[in-house]
């Protein structure tokens, strides 16, 4: 799975037009088949599925991100694994 956190701060008073324009390009992308989900953060299947975002919605992307009133935070975080609430009760258990 693939994860794409971006933390923008909006010009004040521009952030519901911030937040509206990032999820039409990531709305766009799901209903696509590409992004699993969409929650402000997005995620994908695997990398590959990521790097097809070299495409005009990622263009749009990168664009509304240019208009952040700071330098935005942008981390791609490659999963590798996802444990649930059993490895969590396995843990606890061998305290």
């Amino acid at each position: 799975m693939v994860e794409l956190l971006v933390r923008l701060t909006a010009f004040g008073g521009r952030s519901a037009q911030l937040i509206q324009a990032l999820r039409s390009v990531m709305r766009g992308r799901c209903r696509e088949g590409v992004c699993q989900s969409v929650h402000t953060a997005s995620d994908w299947a695997g990398i590959e599925d990521f790097e097809r975002l070299k495409s005009e919605p990622f263009d749009r992307l990168l664009a509304i991100i240019e208009t952040a009133a700071k330098p935005p935070l942008i981390e791609c975080r490659v999963v590798s694994e996802t444990r649930g609430t059993e490895y969590l009760a396995a843990v606890r258990a061998s305290r």
